[in-house]
């Protein structure tokens, strides 16, 4: 019943319920001594049983309880009221409550239907008294339920408009927290990735060579071992490459003229893709941009699976060089869509995926001035498109 940016949760609100509770004895209690407006002691007691009855019914039932339980107290008010005065009472203003409970917890549809009920409770009292119908004080008393019907939208608009300030508020500080905890594990990223890529990068290599060595006199699964163990190697380095560009210090390597039909083939040669590529001369730093295009097309093969198609598209237009892989897969719903080039996010499950293979294309296409485009619909696959600067053959070549 309560709303997802309600600024009371259920036990806020029966606190202050119980608290109310209270204060109605008192008031009752305070009556009864002819200190103020009393009800007869039937219609005391049973109001403040009642509102006792109503806080265990919104203890036991819960939040689908709220709206119905103040419109309860409405009616309780009501009845004591019209027993003690009636739109005479100064304690009328005590309307004002259960409209502000609903504009607290409730939607603007609730908070609406309350406060026409309390103005119909209210203005009902005025026909039930006759005796206060004089015409100094009728004017005065329908002023009262005409100041009350003007207060009761203004009060509720507020309300909901500071519920909707807090939410917003609430949930600019949770995006600005998680961006300082993705800040932060980046920054140990590029501290680790920059020691540990100088540390094993000599070592990966050579044990790389000896394994392409070995491979090439082992037969049987000598040789299968040795494949299997040369395709580690190449993961380790890309990852320590991933790593170092999703620092900012890998766009660094400096990039050279490659026929781009060439070059896509190469790069994607032991994935399944259909490449389209044209063939001219381009400028590109091709390892990362090699590893860029494993990442579009593997994540591409992951949706499809084997028996989807996934396409590679290499083109040159104008002063840039655009790559496109699109797949038949399944497509991702537009929350997925928005999320999937942060870091550590991934729908994969748990150990086949670390979450970085688009952010990485990413994080790259923005270090080397270019762009990654991600369009995707459910049932009809998705289509990545990243661009980036070097449609002609470099300077010094």
């Amino acid at each position: 019943m309560s709303t997802p940016n309600a600024v009371l949760d259920r036990d806020a609100l029966l606190r202050l319920r119980w608290a109310g509770v209270a204060v109605l004895g008192a008031v009752l209690g305070a009556g009864t001594l002819g200190w103020l407006p009393a009800s007869a002691p039937l219609t005391a007691a049973g109001v403040l049983v009642s509102a006792i009855a109503l806080n265990l019914v919104l203890a036991r039932v819960g939040e689908r309880a709220t709206g119905p339980v103040l419109l309860g107290d409405t009616a309780l008010l009501t009845w004591m009221l019209a027993g003690s005065g009636g739109v005479s009472n100064p304690f009328t203003l005590l309307y004002l409550f259960p409209v502000l409970l609903a504009s607290l917890v409730l939607s603007p549809a609730w908070s609406a239907g309350l406060g026409a009920a309390t103005t119909c409770c209210f203005a009902g009292l005025y026909f039930t008294s006759p005796a206060h119908h004089h015409m100094e004080m009728s004017q005065h008393l329908v002023g009262m339920v005409v100041a009350y019907g003007l207060t009761v939208p203004l009060l509720a608009g507020a309300v909901h408009r500071f519920r909707t300030a807090a939410a917003l508020a609430e949930t600019e500080a949770r995006l600005a927290r998680e961006a300082r905890a993705v800040s932060e594990r980046l920054t140990s990223l590029a501290a680790l990735a920059g020691g540990a890529a100088h540390e094993l990068a000599t070592p990966l290599t050579t044990i790389l060579l000896i394994a392409r060595e070995l491979e090439r006199t082992a037969t049987g699964p000598d040789r299968e071992e040795l494949v299997a163990l040369g395709l580690e190697v190449e993961s380790c380095r890309e990852i320590l490459d991933q790593l170092a560009v999703e620092a900012g210090t890998g766009a660094g390597e400096s990039a050279s003229t490659v026929d781009l039909a060439t070059f896509t083939r190469e790069a994607v040669a032991a994935h399944e893709a259909r490449v389209q590529a044209e063939p001219v001369d381009v400028c590109l730093p091709v390892r990362l941009v090699g590893q860029a295009l494993r990442r579009l097309v593997g994540n591409a093969r992951d949706a499809t699976g084997p028996a989807g198609e996934v396409v590679l598209r290499a083109a040159r237009s104008g002063g840039q060089v655009v790559f496109e892989v699109e797949d038949d897969g399944p497509g991702m719903p537009p929350e997925v869509l928005a999320r999937c080039c942060e870091p550590f996010f991934t729908t994969k499950p748990s150990g086949q995926g670390r979450g970085l293979g688009l952010f990485f294309v990413h994080s790259l296409a923005e270090q080397l001035d270019g762009t990654l485009e991600l369009t995707s619909t459910v049932g009809s696959g998705t289509l990545a498109r990243l661009t980036l600067p070097g449609g002609a053959p470099c300077a010094s070549s």
